[in-house]
């Protein structure tokens, strides 16, 4: 006999994030400007931080902000690398 089909609606417009959970690492990236390499960014973490922001005034800057409960910088270094970018960030790799 074929079990029941189950839906389940997750509703997370209440959710709310305490800003003491964020943080934020600069990047520097190389060709920040191309963008196939901004559509590579996004690819790579955009579904899993709170916010990119590019840094118009400093060349291939970008601050990403994410919850440090859910994401690690490492985790991010490993997804820029996964994909190819070079970078570096301004306290680590």
């Amino acid at each position: 006999m074929k079990q029941p089909r189950l839906t389940i609606w997750i509703d997370g417009r209440r959710g709310k994030v305490s800003s003491g959970q964020l943080r934020t690492e600069k990047y520097y990236i190389k060709d920040l400007d191309d963008n196939a390499v901004r559509r590579k960014l996004y690819a790579a973490v955009g579904g899993v931080v709170q916010e990119i922001r590019f840094l118009p005034e400093e060349h291939g800057a970008v601050n990403i902000i994410f919850n440090e409960n859910n994401v690690s910088p490492s985790f991010i270094d490993y997804r820029l690398r996964l994909l190819g970018l070079k970078f570096k960030r301004k306290n680590g790799s």
